[in-house]
């Protein structure tokens, strides 16, 4: 049963892929859920044409390693882009997460062909020492992850950029978690999703030494974080000013409509003068940022008049 915007959802998740063929020497998913799977892009059409025929204005393509999309015929994730960026109604379209490895040329070249891709990349990073990523069997290096976000940013000017990363990995010293630091200081990510090491039991990683105690993992993460938000706050700063087209999906109790823009800002209406009383669920405005209150959100006013 697909749940749409009637019961608030606003954005839709479409799977294109589960399973995972990597050996992340820190991660279950393989055992777990088994090698890569994929639809076809024919599914993948179908399904987003569903979703749109049911009130849907964004459709999210996701999978545990989306990148690794692979089709019937050889076809690949720029294929499936093209297909479903294509589908009828389809006013925005997401990717889910992407491994750095996987962002090509030819994906990028897909996603730029249709105004439709909202330039928002969510692109795994884990770690920023070359040592770390070794121990991680992860397939590159820092310099690989800035090539690959400095080409997804030259080829979508104002993307902006999230991603996960690990602290306190067996191995990473106080010198190599500031290699981290230094990489997310020097990149334009701004959205980080920061996770002190657990180990999990027959992963390879539970049994490597040289593992920093909780305390410190958590206090990496701390500092980790704090360099997040002010990224993320300057990020919303630079857009006061600007307008930007605003999916909206709720109203808090304040009587605010909130909702995403396309590089992934929360932004908060007021819904005052010819707006008042207007429903905006599920609505796309253009709406010009006034101000931004330092943890990345934003607040606007519509730039135009209700039609209608």
């Amino acid at each position: 049963a697909m749940t749409g915007p009637a019961e608030g959802r606003t954005r839709a998740f479409l799977k294109v892929q589960d399973g995972c063929n990597y050996r992340c020497s820190f991660c279950v998913i393989p055992m777990a859920r088994g090698p890569s799977r994929c639809i076809t892009v024919e599914e993948a059409r179908e399904r987003a044409r569903a979703l749109t025929a049911g009130g849907f204005r964004e459709v999210v393509l996701t999978g545990v390693n989306v990148g690794e999309y692979g089709g019937p015929g050889g076809r690949r994730l720029p294929d499936l882009v093209r297909a479903v960026l294509g589908t009828p109604g389809l006013e925005r379209l997401r990717l889910g997460s992407v491994e750095p490895n996987t962002l090509s040329d030819a994906l990028l070249d897909a996603l730029a062909s249709s105004d439709r891709f909202l330039p928002y990349f969510h692109v795994p990073l884990q770690s920023g020492s070359a040592a770390v990523l070794r121990a991680m069997r992860r397939r590159y290096g820092p310099e690989g992850y800035a090539d690959a976000v400095g080409r997804a940013a030259g080829r979508f000017p104002g993307a902006s950029f999230g991603a996960d990363v690990i602290c306190g990995f067996p191995g990473e010293t106080e010198g190599r978690f500031r290699e981290t630091l230094r990489l997310v200081e020097d990149l334009p990510l701004s959205r980080l999703h920061v996770f002190p090491y657990s180990p999990r039991g027959g992963t390879p990683a539970a049994s490597m030494a040289g593992r920093p105690p909780a305390v410190e993992r958590r206090a990496r993460a701390r500092r980790l974080r704090e360099l997040g938000r002010r990224k993320l706050a300057a990020l919303a700063a630079g857009q006061v000013g600007r307008v930007t087209r605003v999916l909206f999906e709720e109203r808090d109790g304040d009587g605010v409509w909130w909702g995403w823009n396309p590089g992934y800002l929360r932004v908060g209406l007021r819904a005052e003068g010819p707006w008042r009383g207007r429903d905006l669920r599920n609505r796309v405005l253009d709406v010009l940022h006034l101000g931004a209150d330092g943890e990345g959100r934003l607040t606007g006013a519509p730039a135009a008049a209700p039609a209608g």
